[in-house]
């Protein structure tokens, strides 16, 4: 980025209590014309970016020089927004830190079928298994705590109170075990990352289910996109870019930073 602040204008500075002012570059300076630019057919080419690619070693693959890699953020708005698409190991780094917890699938009805309902004062479940409550496992006396729920699709997620705890086995959650009990039916236990995030239809739309009616983990005719696959889909979304053809791309940078000095 050193390359890039090098032609921006300069403006006296001065820091703190100190007297004299600093000459340093005026990072508030803005200029439009590749907002004109990014639309100019004759200028642009599309690229996918590589697992690898970064913007430096990509400005030098298509221009021959580390330079231009700020072309790229000025002309893919997503960029500016969401930063460089991961690469595969960054990808599982990520999902390992974002998702470390488990996933239960329940169709929210307890042992007796009465339902869960985000509504915690009528005559229902709906007021205990809330995020903070400790729950066992009715088998295998795993325990946790509910650090999230999404009764609209039928899911919980866990956090461990070991690493031992997996609820693999189980099929009913409990709560308060011993003294006045309430069970919640589980229909499938996953990592946290392979839960559900939405279901599809066979077009790609998003589907809404009813959690209480729901025996499996994806309900029949319909598509689960998982945390993971979602995760990967913005990330794949970000290798679509824009940017200037090779021939173009010193005319078109000289142009913009005569713009910044005006």
């Amino acid at each position: 980025m050193s390359q890039f602040f090098r032609n921006f204008p300069k403006v006296p500075y001065k820091f703190g209590d100190e007297t004299d002012y600093n000459l340093m570059d005026n990072l508030t300076k803005y200029s439009d014309f590749f907002v004109n630019v990014k639309d100019q057919v004759s200028f642009m080419q599309y690229y996918t970016i590589l697992d690898g690619d970064r913007p430096d070693t990509l400005s030098y693959k298509l221009y021959g020089s580390p330079d231009y890699h700020w072309t790229f953020y000025l002309l893919n708005e997503h960029l500016r927004e969401s930063g460089w698409p991961l690469s595969e190991h960054e990808i599982e780094v990520q999902l390992a830190k974002n998702f470390p917890y488990i996933a239960i699938t329940s169709n929210c009805k307890d042992q007796g079928g009465d339902k869960l309902n985000s509504d915690v004062d009528d005559d229902n479940i709906g007021a205990i298994f809330l995020v903070g409550t400790e729950v066992t496992g009715r088998e295998t006396s795993h325990d946790a705590v509910i650090v999230e729920r999404n009764i609209d699709i039928g899911q919980f997620i866990l956090q461990p109170l070991t690493s031992a705890d997996t609820f693999i086995g189980d099929s009913f959650l409990r709560y308060n075990p011993g003294d006045g009990e309430q069970t919640l039916q589980i229909i499938e236990v996953n990592d946290q990352k392979d839960a559900v995030h939405h279901y599809e239809d066979s077009d790609g739309v998003w589907q809404d289910i009813d959690p209480f009616e729901i025996t499996t983990r994806t309900p029949v005719g319909l598509t689960t996109v998982t945390l993971e696959d979602n995760f990967r889909n913005k990330n794949d979304e970000l290798k679509q870019i824009k940017v200037l053809r090779r021939e173009v791309v010193r005319t078109i940078t000289s142009e913009y930073f005569k713009s910044i000095k005006r």
